[in-house]
């Protein structure tokens, strides 16, 4: 048995009122820390997920770039590196820095075409790694803006490559080739699109048929661009503005 003392002056009906209503208030003040604490939980979850997202994010995005990828360029099927310029001032800068002797030099034969220099790196180029470098070399010339469907290409070894002509220095971007040279003809204005997210790459008919297939067209460079970049589920559109050349259409396989 319990006994409780009344406070003077206070009957029981309003003492066990009282009473009842100070546990109510207990009651909920508890209920309310237990919230509190689980609030903090979730809170304490949600940091901890997103902190360790945050690093595994950066442990895929923090990648070191290759001095190459500046430069439109591909790598063909026996391991050979093909760099590519986009205007005078990269045609300029791929020779006079990186053209070696015994590099090649790939040019169509039409005002307006793109350097390609095939690093051999002391090593022989097989037939095949010729053709790969030579479309590539006639997809990236004036050719493809001007809607051909093919173009001769000839190559030449990079010490045959020269900034001066009778005696005068040729306007930037431009080189004088002198001696023999090999042909490529009616190559083929190709490209093959393939990849997703940031890894997309471009690269000559001859070497990749399983990718989208580009050639040149009357579709807008732009609209082309965002099809490709839906198809392909790139994550930038920049990467494909570097790989398509101008105006193209898609081919249906």
């Amino acid at each position: 048995m319990v006994l409780v003392k009344l406070p003077k002056k206070k009957d029981l009906n309003a003492f066990i009122t009282e009473e009842f209503q100070k546990g109510k208030d207990q009651k909920n003040k508890i209920e309310e820390i237990h919230r509190q604490i689980l609030v903090t939980k979730k809170a304490l979850s949600k940091e901890k997920e997103f902190l360790e997202g945050k690093s595994t994010f950066k442990e895929i995005v923090v990648k070191s770039k290759q001095w190459f990828e500046i430069y439109r360029h591909m790598v063909t099927s026996n391991g050979f590196l093909v760099l590519s310029g986009a205007n005078a001032q990269e045609n300029e800068k791929l020779v006079s820095k990186y053209l070696q002797e015994d590099d090649l030099f790939f040019h169509s034969d039409i005002h307006g075409a793109s350097v390609c220099v095939l690093k051999t790196e002391g090593k022989i180029p097989s037939e095949q790694d010729l053709l790969e470098a030579a479309q590539f070399a006639a997809c990236y010339s004036s050719a493809w803006k001007n809607s051909f469907g093919v173009i001769d290409v000839y190559c030449v070894k990079g010490n045959q490559v020269f900034k001066h002509s009778h005696g005068e220095v040729v306007a930037k971007g431009s080189f004088v080739m002198r001696g023999e040279r090999t042909w490529f003809r009616n190559m083929e204005l190709k490209l093959v699109l393939s990849g997703s997210g940031d890894s997309i790459i471009g690269e000559p008919f001859v070497k990749n048929n399983k990718g989208i297939v580009i050639v040149p067209g009357r579709t807008e460079k732009k609209r082309i661009c965002e099809t490709l970049l839906l198809k392909l589920k790139a994550n930038n559109i920049d990467i494909i503005y570097k790989i398509v050349p101008g105006n193209s259409e898609i081919l249906s396989r």
